[in-house]
């Protein structure tokens, strides 16, 4: 799921963001206060409604690495993302809840806007080394132009993308 920075995605990806962020601390604050505590086993965490479970350190790092070296194919990231989803989705109203379909298309798939960027520099410029010309760079820019004015007029064409790729 990426939520790095809400000025440079979609108004889609903003108000998915936005959903899981009020899901989330609708749950943690919406009604008596919570313990936190700090899992001691790798790989749980949770939220109830008395406590916070925190994944353990290692756990983290572990997130930290995946997320960094494979992303959302982390069975580990998808996994803890997909948690926070549904925390989310059962904190908010049905309709408050579509909202979160991106990021479901995007972990069920295993791809974000970034991996539909690449794949079309790659296919523009298939033979570049992690580096592409500025004409092909030009283009890749026009088609993120092209995909954020879609979402603006309520197409569907970049959640398309994510879900079955560049055509």
């Amino acid at each position: 799921i990426e939520v790095r920075s809400a000025d440079s995605n979609t108004p889609t990806l903003v108000v998915a963001m936005a959903a899981l962020y009020k899901g989330v601390l609708k749950m943690v604050f919406g009604g008596k206060p919570l313990e936190i505590r700090i899992s001691r086993q790798d790989g749980l965490w949770g939220i109830t409604r008395s406590e916070i479970l925190l994944p353990a350190y290692r756990t983290l790092k572990a997130m930290e690495a995946e997320g960094i070296a494979i992303g959302v194919r982390s069975p580990l990231v998808r996994r803890y993302l997909s948690y926070l989803v549904a925390v989310a989705e059962d904190a908010l109203t049905s309709d408050e809840a579509t909202c979160l379909a991106p990021f479901a298309a995007i972990l069920e798939h295993q791809r974000n806007v970034g991996d539909v960027i690449s794949e079309m520099a790659r296919r523009i410029e298939p033979a570049g080394q992690n580096t592409i010309s500025a004409s092909a760079a030009a283009t890749v820019s026009l088609f993120v132009a092209e995909q954020y004015l879609d979402d603006i007029n309520g197409g569907s064409q970049l959640l398309d993308m994510i879900r079955h790729g560049v055509g």
